[in-house]
């Protein structure tokens, strides 16, 4: 078992971490001593720096540099020596603000104007993604003809985010008996998530068809087309993004084009970031993924910092934003929070 880091040791790796981050050049142990005045001497910094990258804390790119932080650093550092500071009046507000103007736009456009927000705030890149319907609270479905035996089922979340699906029928069904249709199956559904509709489906279909009437079987039929038969009913596997050029602004990446090639590589395929994503929606509060932590070469040289966003008490996407190791993580992870909590509120009023 690794033995604890001293409490001069998490000081010192703490300072080289700061350092590195406001210069992005190898830290030597003279800049700690002179910009931190922890009352050592440079040679016993030197020590202190040697007995870290030692225990895999700090690396040295070169024989004669001086240390920079490893994807271990960066994680004690997270979880153990920074606290997420409240958010300057002046950010909150501008958030706040921008919620405010958004106020009267579709969901759509709502968690755009959130990428776009965090990417200006943080001046990393910046993504939404978008809400499992699965996973939402159903307000009305809406079944719309299209032509002789082929309709349009569309959900609508009570959040306003819309799903749909086209649904060929073997009876043909005029836009009268449809719009029957549709009050019942909002009357029957109203309130409950896309899971919960699914139970409850199942649980009518199952039960003796004699003791419905006609309107009911054709309700019910409809809404197993929707809510049962693949592929599921859900906008998931999709996720806004801005402010991508921040990464130009980069010295890790503005002076070496094949990291930033492969980091926007990423984010145009987007399978990988999003398995990666799937998992932070599925844990509560701010997350951090370091460097190698998430498994992706192509962002081997980024963290990402995201927090889920909710409808009422459900988790239902991820906002977060993507940079270079070396980042402001407390304000980032600040502004990430913030802006989350602020969209969940949005998203619950309705």
């Amino acid at each position: 078992m690794e033995p604890p880091l001293t409490i001069r040791e998490q000081r010192i790796l703490k300072a080289v971490i700061h350092a590195y981050i406001t210069t992005v050049v190898p830290v030597a142990s003279g800049m700690i001593s002179r910009r931190y005045r922890m009352d050592l001497s440079p040679a016993t910094i030197r020590h202190v720096m040697g007995r870290l990258e030692q225990l895999g804390y700090l690396s040295q790119p070169h024989t004669s540099a001086g240390r920079v932080p490893t994807d271990k650093g960066y994680r004690f550092y997270v979880d153990n020596l920074l606290q997420i500071p409240i958010l300057p009046k002046a950010q909150s507000t501008r958030i706040d603000a921008s919620y405010e103007a958004s106020s009267a736009r579709d969901v759509g456009d709502l968690l755009d104007s959130t990428s776009q927000l965090l990417a200006s705030l943080t001046h990393q890149a910046a993504f939404v993604l978008l809400p499992r319907l699965a996973t939402m609270v159903f307000a009305h479905m809406e079944f719309v003809r299209l032509r002789p035996r082929q309709i349009l089922g569309i959900f609508v979340a009570r959040s306003g985010f819309v799903g749909n699906r086209v649904i060929e029928l073997e009876e043909d069904l005029s836009q009268d008996e449809l719009n029957t249709i549709n009050r019942y199956v909002s009357s029957e559904f109203a309130g409950l998530t896309l899971a919960e509709i699914r139970a409850r489906v199942t649980q009518l279909m199952a039960e003796e068809w004699a003791q419905y009437d006609q309107l009911v079987r054709r309700a019910m039929q409809l809404s197993r087309k929707v809510f049962l038969e693949a592929p599921p009913l859900t906008s998931h596997g999709q996720f806004k993004i801005g402010g991508t050029s921040h990464f130009l602004d980069q010295p890790e990446f503005a002076t070496h084009r094949e990291r930033m090639r492969a980091v926007l590589q990423a984010f145009e395929e987007q399978e990988k970031l999003l398995s990666i994503l799937d998992r932070c929606l599925d844990v509560e509060g701010i997350q951090v993924v370091i460097g190698s932590e998430s498994a992706i070469e192509e962002v081997i040289e980024c963290s990402l910092i995201t927090h889920s966003y909710k409808e009422g008490e459900q988790p239902v996407g991820v906002v977060g934003i993507l940079g270079p190791k070396r980042m402001e993580y407390p304000r980032m992870m600040s502004i990430v929070e913030y802006t989350a909590n602020v969209l969940s509120r949005v998203l619950t009023r309705g």
